[in-house]
């Protein structure tokens, strides 16, 4: 199988022709430049299409336009000269990606990742991402693509492997999440775990120490709990006596279209970010110490994205805060870059979770 084809228009804007080779550098990925007039043969197998939308423009360019009609089945990608309402606006069932600025090479390849594996026209399959290829990275980091949602993690990889800590199999329905892109144990003890429950609802649970993991029968009791459990005033009485203060969980349901949230640590970070709220940014973990409460129920809208994080680093944690909230504003996938580099060298140790509705 040759590599993937990508379609540059001729006259793109220079900046943006560059950050586009240095997006494909590390992906085999061939580039083709394009003109109108050119023979339809010449881009009918384009995997992926690029194009620009000028300052104040809204409309598709018709050049663009062109080139789409002569690979319909390509996933089209405009780098916007403005900023958005989002950092990324989906167009037609997704298949056209609107990028705003700020647009980096780092944060295009997260894209390109996460977008150029689908397999036919208007289809939004699940899809998974792992580093494991990678065998000197500190992190080991998962990715799934779900059609409503998308979860990342990133954990540790030091000298105490999970298969150390947690001796028997994981339940089954740890790695249902990913079950279209092959669910796989971890290698971290570090890294967040997520599952879908009986009720079609994904659940991620944080462990504050790699060393304190839920049993397997705590993990059932977890997800029998959020199975049965309708009266939510009790959940936070009920889920300290079923797991206590060694986790937190984050579960999202598209059936309700409902955020639940444990947090029991007045430590480790739980932010909260939406471009359809205000405020924009909110730190979750701060709200819920205030209340002396350690749990959160909130209505699901497009867009919203959750950060999960335990951490142990001798960075501030005012340079951690501030890390993680400048990153986001890159898009979610980006987030995900910013914290693997701006903790590599650290020792730290990382146990993070991030979910975003689509």
């Amino acid at each position: 199988m040759g590599k993937a084809l990508a379609i540059v228009p001729e006259g793109m804007n220079s900046d943006f022709q560059t950050l586009i080779e240095r997006a494909l550098s590390q992906m085999k990925m061939e580039t083709r430049s394009w003109k109108p007039g050119d023979p339809a043969d010449s881009v009918a197998d384009a995997r992926v299409l690029f194009g620009e939308l000028p300052s104040g423009e809204r409309k598709v360019p018709a050049a663009i336009a062109e080139l789409w009609e002569l690979a319909d089945d390509a996933q089209v990608f405009l780098l916007c000269h403005d900023e958005l309402v989002r950092p990324t606006v989906p167009l037609h069932e997704g298949r056209m990606l609107l990028l705003g600025q700020p647009i980096t090479a780092e944060r295009l390849e997260s894209e390109l990742r996460e977008h150029t594996s689908a397999a036919s026209r208007g289809s939004r399959p699940s899809r998974s991402f792992t580093n494991d290829s990678v065998d000197d990275s500190p992190f080991e980091r998962r990715e799934h693509l779900n059609p409503d949602h998308w979860v990342a993690r990133l954990g540790s990889v030091d000298a105490t492997p999970s298969d150390q800590i947690r001796s028997e199999e994981l339940p089954s329905w740890i790695g249902a999440a990913n079950e279209h892109g092959g669910a796989v144990a971890p290698r971290s003890a570090y890294l967040p775990l997520v599952g879908r429950d009986a009720r079609d609802a994904t659940i991620g649970i944080v462990h504050f120490d790699a060393q304190k993991q839920l049993s397997n029968g705590e993990l059932e009791s977890l997800a029998k709990h959020f199975e049965t459990e309708h009266d939510n005033a009790n959940s936070e009485k009920k889920l300290k006596k079923l797991i206590g203060d060694r986790a937190g969980v984050v579960r999202l349901s598209p059936v309700t279209n409902t955020w639940q949230f444990y947090w029991p640590s007045t430590t480790s970070r739980l932010f909260f970010a939406s471009p359809s709220r205000l405020p924009r940014w909110w730190d979750l973990r701060g709200s819920l110490s205030q209340r002396k409460k350690s749990y959160r129920e909130i209505p699901a809208y497009a867009s919203d994205l959750v950060v999960a994080i335990a951490v142990t680093s001798s960075q501030s944690d005012d340079e951690i805060d501030s890390m993680i909230r400048i990153g986001h504003r890159a898009g979610a996938q980006t987030l995900v870059n910013s914290i693997e580099n701006g903790l590599l060298g650290d020792d730290a140790l990382v146990s993070a979770l991030m979910m975003e509705v689509r």
